[in-house]
Order: structure tokens, then sequence, then C-alpha cells
């Protein structure tokens, strides 16, 4: 039976390159790319591959759309048995930047690890000027629509990942302080899938 080892979605110049691994792949399973653009409600196919035994394929959806772009595999095997891999989201446009607030949450809706960026010059605006240098801190909790604190962490730098897989699903907002003098760097909202 076919198992699928790896299914990604990254950003390329050209569009969104969708690559899977599979192992004990034949010739009568076929793959169908299919994405969606509503948040998952509903999914339409992008191509259609067949198996070549070759065990990694890719595919290039060269029209992503604005905002999310979730992205699935449909395998059938030989018996007619659909099953689908894990969705991958790849965000295009201004849907992730919360330029207000000087942070960029994403991929937003997220799925399994999430992404902040603090941009440069929103370090703190205590003084009218920031601060700069190895210095800063930053002081990042997340919560939960009942106001219930489920990540509380800090970091120097200004790039932050976590793994969010074990989260509810639901809406949570993230709230970015400099730590130095507790001013706010900037907040936003998240959809975790």
């Amino acid at each position: 039976m076919v198992h699928l080892l790896n299914f990604t979605a990254s950003k390329i110049t050209g569009g969104s390159q969708i690559v899977w691994v599979t192992e004990n792949e034949e010739n009568y399973t076929n793959f169908t790319v299919e994405r969606s653009t509503d948040g998952g409600k509903t999914y339409t196919t992008l191509d259609g591959v067949s198996a070549s035994g070759l065990g990694t394929y890719s595919y290039l959806d060269k029209k992503p759309v604005d905002g999310a772009n979730l992205y699935r595999l449909k395998i059938v095997d030989l018996n007619g048995t659909i099953s689908y891999s894990n969705i991958v989201t790849v965000m295009y446009g201004n849907g992730a930047t919360l330029v207000k607030t000087g942070i960029m949450v994403y991929p937003n809706p997220v799925q399994t690890t999430l992404y902040l960026t603090i941009a440069p010059g929103f370090s703190s605006t205590q003084g009218g000027g920031t601060v700069e240098g190895s210095a800063l801190s930053y002081g990042i909790k997340v919560v939960n629509i009942l106001g219930s604190v489920v990540i509380n962490t800090t970091t120097n730098q200004q790039t932050w990942q976590s793994d969010v897989s074990a989260l509810m699903p639901g809406t949570y907002v993230i709230n970015v302080t400099n730590t130095k003098d507790n001013s706010a760097v900037g907040s936003g909202t998240f959809i975790k899938l």
C-alpha cells in the first residue's frame, strides 16, 4: 500500500511549489493536488498526477491567491480507497502583515508552526526613538478567546517560532512587548485550524 512520507508547500519564484514523497506506490496510484482559498471549507482540484514509481513528485501552483492558500494531496489507490495528506498553508499578499503594530504573524490560519517577525524600528517607542542592539528582549504572550494565556515566553531575536499544533482550534491574540520598559511592540490575531 502507498505511504505518504512527506507533503510540503512553499513560496518560490513563479508560485507555490508543492512537493510530496511516497513509498510503495505503484503505477495504479493517482495523486490529486487540491487547494482551498476559503479556510478549508471547499477544495478545488489543481492537477492530477499518476504514480511513476519514482517516489518524489512536485507541482507548481502558478496562480496562488492573496491570503491563505491551503494545499492537500488526495491519494487514490487500486481499490479506490481515498486518503488525504496533511494540510499545508502558504500565505500571499497582505493577509499576514500587521503593519500598524510592527509585527507579522504567519501563516494565518495556522496548523502546526506559527512564525512571528518583529519589524525593525518597532523595538520600543519610549523616548521618541528605538532601542537597537543585543540588549533587546521581547515578551510574547498568546491568549485564547477565553482570556487564558496559553504561551508566555521571551526572546531576544526579531524572529520567533512556536509549535502550536497542541492548541485547540480557534482564534488567538498574540501580544509582543519590550521587556526593558514594558512598552507595547505589537499585537494581532491568528486562527488555529
